[in-house]
């Protein structure tokens, strides 16, 4: 779609069922929007319309000149309106979950509730000596040396394709390439069981954009620089409620940093999720969507 404002594009898929409650989904990094499949079923039972954005930057969705969180909570807001919708939810999945947080800041009044999956974002007091030394390097060179930064993303990038880009002809060993690193625990036959009941395209589709999405140098760039900085609103301030559904062997996104922010959050609900890893969308989609639908008709858009 065109945003009427200046003409920003944004591709945009949507899941779940078209007259459910709207919640406005949040990829990861890197990823794209299709990212959401996962959630299409359990979307459809619990009667929520998943709108899952290609994030700026990502796949054909126009950059933003200074990236931000902030400035891509804006474009969501935009998105929503731009489709009619009053009330919505937003959905974050790891690198997108700050984008979330910030539109409940942006838009506190529009905002059911906000789930983050796996949660990443700016720097949590007392959560950030739990990432990986390696990560916390590179998130400082994001945001202090730009060129560098997208040299390594480079290369990174180049090394990812050569390892899966030859297995795109078998879409069902692609996509569990891609999770089978992350998953832990139950989310391990999940994610076997999304891999072979989900349709060979649309498997296809989901990982050939992961990879393009880790080709969008600039878009994964500015997403690393934010995690570098502190957010421009206090966590403190939000009232909107935030579900964080984080898993306790996530090695992608330590758990300790989950419940750092859960204590930050003054309507906060952490979901501690026992031997779970990454992946939680995969194990509870279905929770997650009735508690969308839940926050929906508390909020009177049933």
């Amino acid at each position: 779609m065109s945003l009427p404002d200046g003409g920003r594009r944004v591709d945009v898929i949507e899941f779940g069922d078209p007259d459910g409650a709207p919640a406005m989904y949040l990829h990861g990094t890197p990823s794209s929007a299709r990212e959401a499949r996962w959630l299409h079923e359990p979307a459809t039972t619990a009667h929520v319309r998943i709108i899952s954005m290609d994030r700026p930057g990502y796949q054909a969705s126009d950059p933003i000149a200074s990236p931000s969180f902030e400035a891509t909570a804006k474009v969501v807001v935009d998105v929503a309106t731009h489709l009619g919708l009053g009330r919505f939810s937003v959905v974050g999945f790891s690198g997108g979950a700050g984008s979330a947080l910030a539109t409940a800041a942006v838009a506190p009044n529009r905002v059911n509730s906000v789930h983050l999956g796996g949660g990443m974002g700016s720097p949590v007091p007392g959560a950030g000596e739990a990432l990986p030394a390696s990560r916390r390097i590179f998130f400082k060179v994001a945001a202090s040396a730009p060129p560098v930064a997208k040299f390594v993303l480079g290369r990174m990038s180049n090394r990812m394709n050569k390892l899966l880009g030859s297995k795109l002809q078998m879409p069902t060993l692609a996509v569990l390439e891609l999770l089978e690193g992350s998953a832990k625990g139950s989310q391990v036959s999940a994610a076997e069981s999304f891999a072979r009941t989900t349709a060979q395209a649309d498997l296809h589709a989901w990982a050939s954009e992961y990879l393009e999405g880790a080709g969008a140098i600039g878009a994964v760039w500015s997403d690393m620089a934010s995690f570098a900085r502190p957010w421009s609103f206090r966590p403190s301030m939000l009232t909107t409620p935030v579900e964080l559904w984080h898993g306790t062997d996530d090695g992608a996104v330590p758990f300790s940093y989950a419940a750092a922010l859960s204590k930050l959050l003054p309507n906060a609900t952490l979901h501690q999720l026992e031997g779970e890893g990454h992946f939680v969308f995969l194990t509870h989609g279905d929770e997650i969507c009735e508690s969308i639908h839940g926050a929906a008709v508390l909020n009177g858009r049933t």
